[in-house]
């Protein structure tokens, strides 16, 4: 949503050009006005204070558009040709796309990611794949294409779907790539779930047995279950 925001408060910025002005009064009275005329004094500071009043309010304006920010990202994602990496994603080896850029600088697993397969391409003297020519191709056998696609366009755009059968597949794709605000999202929802959806979420927990994550999942499913 498109938003107009002011940098500064008029009515507080009122406020400090007078408490800024009885200071410099009070730093005039001790600074060789004391020894001269009683009625000179008071025409000095007449004359500052018309001259301070006079200065005009400096104001900002700050413009926000983050919709279409994200809406542009989440198009770039769709266009192969615009990404530079490529995650071949499951068993069937699905092409999910990115930028590199965006990925390194939002997660600090996927930063060394890149690097290190940067340089294994580097030190290959294999011919590349024509198929993803100019792009860095890499592998992430251990989550299943509509997961992991969601990860990857929550890191590009900032938001994500979350339902019953996702949310425990993204808290773990959270986890591992240490993006602590989905962690937290994720977590949020799961235990909203476990109330009403605790069979779905038991059933779900079977593709992630492996995961990092996982542990947490399960200990507060059964806890629940028990309760």
């Amino acid at each position: 949503m498109e938003s107009y925001t002011s940098s500064v408060d008029l009515t507080k910025y009122d406020q400090l050009e007078r408490e800024d002005f009885d200071s410099d009064s009070d730093e005039s009275q001790s600074s060789g006005y004391d020894s001269c005329d009683s009625s000179e004094c008071s025409s000095v500071k007449v004359k500052v204070n018309e001259t301070k009043c006079r200065q005009p309010s400096s104001e900002t304006m700050v413009f926000k558009s983050q919709e279409s920010l994200c809406v542009s990202l989440d198009y770039i994602l769709s266009m192969p040709e615009l990404c530079d990496v490529v995650f071949l994603v499951g068993q069937n080896k699905t092409p999910v796309y990115g930028v590199k850029a965006i990925l390194a600088t939002r997660s600090r697993v996927f930063y060394q990611m890149i690097l290190q397969k940067q340089k294994q391409v580097k030190a290959s003297k294999k011919v590349k794949d024509d198929k993803f020519k100019g792009q860095l191709v890499l592998e992430v056998m251990n989550y299943d294409e509509d997961v992991f696609r969601r990860l990857i366009s929550f890191i590009h755009c900032g938001k994500v779907k979350v339902d019953v059968l996702s949310v425990i597949g993204l808290f773990c794709a959270a986890v591992e790539y240490d993006m602590k605000d989905l962690k937290k999202a994720c977590w949020d929802y799961f235990l909203r779930c476990l109330n009403n959806h605790k069979e779905v979420l038991l059933e779900t927990v079977k593709n992630f047995n492996s995961h990092r994550g996982i542990k947490h999942i399960l200990d507060k499913i059964y806890n629940c279950v028990t309760v």
